[in-house]
């Protein structure tokens, strides 16, 4: 199946764009990798993700663009706690952080797409919860 071109696509998202609105009632991100610069204020924290190859997606769907793709998040420092000392001392552990994403256009000159965490964790911090439910369970056996 041969991917929707660009030209064709162009004049068919103008429309859904001049059209009513379908409702998002939840809309949620999950960004899993390394932070970049880590900004840390007094109860917010900052930091970026950066995209920069898209995964395989199904058959017909038009490619996104090639362009890297960069991500502000904004991390409540109590969330944030929980998840620093992992991310400083494990330079192989990854942010797991779900949030919600916004384009926000009052950044930069284009605007930026933000990411308001509402769950923070890290691969190795899931890991060692899993390992110890796992281990629970063994002993209760």
């Amino acid at each position: 199946v041969k991917p929707i071109n660009w030209a064709e696509l162009k004049p068919l998202l103008g429309q859904l764009l001049a059209a009513v609105k379908g409702e998002a009632d939840t809309v949620k991100m999950t960004l899993i990798g390394k932070p970049g610069r880590i900004i840390e204020k007094e109860k917010v924290v900052l930091t970026s993700l950066q995209s920069a190859k898209s995964p395989s997606l199904p058959k017909g769907l038009p490619r996104p663009p090639s362009e890297p793709t960069t991500y502000l998040v904004f991390i409540a420092k109590k969330q944030w706690s929980k998840v620093k000392e992992s991310i400083a001392n494990f330079p192989e552990d990854k942010l797991i952080i779900e949030g919600f994403p916004v384009y926000d256009r009052r950044i930069g000159q284009n605007g930026a797409m933000c990411v308001y965490a509402q769950n923070v964790t890290t691969k190795l911090i899931q890991q060692a919860k899993r390992e110890a439910n796992q281990s629970q369970n063994n002993e209760e056996e």
